[in-house]
């Protein structure tokens, strides 16, 4: 049986995978003539990604991790990996959204592409690390004890974009998630 705190994180990497492709439509369009990226757009986007996964599902796959590091000592080199590069996603979101804000305000946007296909790179990796190896391993090993003991500890909010109380202030981005994903079902496949 998934713990109810394992389905939060495996919805919102589902989520977070919707949101990344919106952003790689907005890099991708950069320096291509005749095409304007949506740099607001994406300042919303990732202040959304400081405002949800850095505050709260990030802290919770933590406190997932470390119960997992008790049950299963094997893993402790790569969960302190993954622990560590939740910093680095930190860090990497807040370079790209500087670098999206100084475009705002006239600057240059030669460094956002590059900087956004590292971002959106290294956001894929981590996930699919943790989907395919640590989730797995704490669903594995952890107790019906430990995801209650977690689930008690952990402190997920509301998500302010991906349900039906969206944030005000995400309408706008949930509207654009959601047109991309229509659009993207009716491509015929090739």
């Amino acid at each position: 049986m998934i713990s109810n705190v394992l389905r939060t994180l495996y919805r919102d990497h589902v989520n977070l995978e919707d949101l990344l492709k919106l952003i790689e439509n907005d890099v991708e369009r950069i320096g291509i003539e005749q095409s304007k990226p949506d740099f607001e757009m994406l300042t919303l986007a990732l202040e959304y990604l400081v405002d949800y996964p850095d505050h709260y599902h990030h802290p919770t796959e933590d406190l997932m991790y470390s119960t997992l590091v008790c049950r299963a000592p094997k893993l402790e080199g790569e969960i302190g990996v993954i622990t560590a590069d939740h910093k680095s996603l930190s860090q990497l979101t807040g370079s790209f959204s500087d670098a999206v804000a100084c475009a705002i305000d006239g600057g240059p946007t030669n460094s956002i592409r590059k900087l956004g296909r590292e971002f959106l790179r290294h956001y894929r990796h981590h996930m699919h690390i943790e989907e395919t190896e640590l989730f797995p391993a704490a669903k594995k090993y952890l107790t019906q004890g430990d995801w209650s003991e977690i689930e008690m500890m952990a402190k997920i909010p509301v998500d302010p974009l991906f349900t039906e109380h969206v944030r005000e202030a995400y309408l706008a981005l949930k509207r654009r998630i959601v047109n991309q994903a229509q659009q993207n079902r009716k491509v015929p496949a090739a």
